[in-house]
């Protein structure tokens, strides 16, 4: 009997998290709790063809994945397919580990703005201005600007050098951290030692 592919696990995504779940089906899961109502059928779509059939995945979007340093199918992964999806509906910014604070304010007020929320110009004038920097440096900055939204800045480790930002409610966090874990993945909210 051979296992059953992404897509067929995948109506078991909405039962309740348990602790044998399957890593694809936590990612299912995740990929719920991060993404708007509107694109998660799209989201779902893009990681279930990641994982049963990466040479399309590669296929579709190898402009994208070169630009990765993903050269061929056999490199592509459903984690990758969650962040890419994500960016794509405007979720997530990826960020080079040195960024300088106008470019990081802009790209927060608008994934502030996908959660409906208006940052603190002063704030956020604050941030702007900082000079190039890594970007764990603007942690404390960041914390600040989102403290009143309860909202949290963090990354899914790709094992880069680069950070796929997104924003969580705070009551979503430890939610969406043990649905990675659950992926043998991390979830890692942005801090001075990032």
């Amino acid at each position: 009997m051979s296992k059953p592919n992404f897509f067929q696990r995948l109506t078991q995504a909405f039962r309740p998290p348990q602790s044998s779940a399957p890593a694809d089906t936590a990612l299912a899961q995740l990929a719920v709790l991060l993404t708007p109502a509107a694109a998660q059928a799209d989201v779902l779509a893009e990681i279930r063809l990641a994982d049963t059939e990466p040479h399309a995945y590669f296929s579709r979007f190898e402009d994208a994945l070169c630009q990765r340093g993903i050269e061929e199918a056999a490199e592509v992964s459903p984690w990758l397919a969650l962040v890419d999806a994500l960016e794509r509906c405007g979720v997530l910014t990826e960020c080079d580990w040195k960024i300088d604070g106008e470019e990081l304010a802009h790209r927060l007020q608008k994934l502030m703005k996908r959660h409906h929320c208006n940052p603190d110009d002063s704030r956020l004038q604050a941030l702007a201005a900082q000079k190039l920097a890594p970007i764990g440096t603007f942690a404390p900055a960041i914390r600040t600007l989102l403290a009143s939204h309860d909202l949290t800045l963090a990354f899914l480790d790709i094992d880069s050098d680069s950070y796929p930002l997104v924003l969580l409610p705070d009551t979503q966090l430890a939610a969406a951290q043990q649905l990675a874990a659950q992926c043998r993945k991390r979830i890692i909210v942005l801090t001075e030692n990032t």
